[in-house]
């Protein structure tokens, strides 16, 4: 088992990561990793289970048996683990998930499972002081809702794995092994760093589709306030206004938009900068 305790972590900003022997009802944690904002590992230990690890599970992260069968029990670390989290903001890519395991496991070893309420420990556990707050943050969706793949079925912005975020993000995971505790750990820390500085890109595609919706709109604001200029246009009964004599609140064609058809009407016509002719609305 390897735990490193690296002071307490100013950051307030933990990221989490397991493996586990699969996705079964019975299955339960096989490695789990902890660090923090800096990168610094706070937990990374394999975990031996209580059952065997199947080979499907072990193709995807590389974890098997003959790994683990000098590793310790989760009995044996959860008290440790207990005690760097707590206290702590906890982001996880896919939360529920890891959540979920962790009780899971820890319900096999009767002990108790860990949540987001107050005080949840009893006087005879291990801890070094009692929690005062668990907060569980999911990057997953956080990030689904900043790439924005709106998906019309469920509507919702669908999820993205780990590595497709990574790739999107231009985060390079060349240098680490996927699918293990640290490295998982690891891509969601430099995807978290992005998303709180506000430096996460999003799909392309939504660009475009806005572009269309905003087209479309444009299309639909000309076609209805075409309807306010006067049928005839060579009957000029309304007086020019010049950039320097425009009246306050009065507004150019380009400038009415949707909301304003009703509160607007034709004024006449208006010049600008470079002398050419426009139309100019003033409110009713």
């Amino acid at each position: 088992m390897v735990i490193m305790t690296v002071g307490k972590n100013k950051m307030g900003k933990i990221i989490l990561d397991t493996k586990t022997s699969g996705l079964g009802g019975d299955d339960e944690i096989i490695e789990i990793c902890v660090i923090n904002l800096a990168g610094n590992i706070l937990l990374n230990t394999l975990i031996k289970p209580t059952i065997p690890i199947p080979k499907s599970a072990s193709k995807i992260h590389g974890i098997y048996d003959k790994d683990v069968e000098n590793s310790p029990l989760w009995s044996e670390v959860y008290h440790d683990f207990l005690n760097i989290i707590k206290n702590e903001h906890i982001y996880i890519y896919n939360c529920n998930f890891d959540i979920k395991i962790i009780n899971k496991t820890s319900e096999k070893y009767k002990l108790k499972p860990i949540t987001d309420v107050l005080n949840i420990f009893d006087t005879e556990d291990k801890c070094d002081s009692q929690f005062e707050y668990l907060n569980f943050y999911c990057v997953m969706l956080e990030y689904a809702d900043i790439w924005g793949d709106y998906h019309g079925y469920y509507k919702n912005n669908q999820w993205q794995s780990l590595s497709n975020a990574a790739e999107q993000q231009n985060i390079d995971i060349s240098d680490l092994t996927t699918h293990r505790a640290l490295a998982d750990c690891e891509i969601t820390r430099k995807l978290l760093l992005k998303i709180l500085n506000d430096e996460c890109i999003e799909d392309p595609q939504n660009e475009t589709i806005r572009k269309e919706k905003s087209a479309k709109y444009r299309a639909k604001v000309n076609k209805l306030k075409n309807k306010l200029l006067p049928q005839k246009s060579n009957n000029r009964k309304y007086k020019d206004y010049g950039m320097s004599e425009r009246p306050e609140g009065f507004k150019t064609y380009s400038q009415l938009n949707l909301s304003d058809l009703n509160y607007f009407k034709y004024a006449g016509t208006c010049c600008n900068s470079k002398g050419e002719l426009g139309h100019i609305f003033k409110p009713k």
